[in-house]
């Protein structure tokens, strides 16, 4: 997964990571065989702050140059803060 995160990586946009949403007291879990990541969102253009959400199938995790993980699906990206046990 490693080679393919950084393919990944390369090939996106450059983009300030700050300003990507944030998913807080997040757990990576299986909803109907996929592997997701359900966390309380902030910082999304969709959804209010504080509402909890459950992303699209995981493709792959980095970290930005402040040591971030970062959580990508096949269409977006978030920084991850504090995880919790699901």
């Amino acid at each position: 997964m490693e080679d393919i995160t950084q393919l990944m990586v390369a090939d996106a946009p450059v983009r300030d990571e700050t300003q990507l949403p944030f998913l807080d007291q997040w757990s990576e879990i299986v909803m109907n065989g996929r592997d997701v990541i359900s966390g309380i969102i902030s910082s999304h253009p969709r959804y209010p702050t504080g509402m909890k959400i459950s992303t699209s199938t995981i493709e792959g995790y980095t970290t930005d140059n402040q040591g971030n993980i970062i959580a990508m699906t096949k269409n977006s990206r978030y920084r991850l803060g504090e995880r919790i046990s699901p």
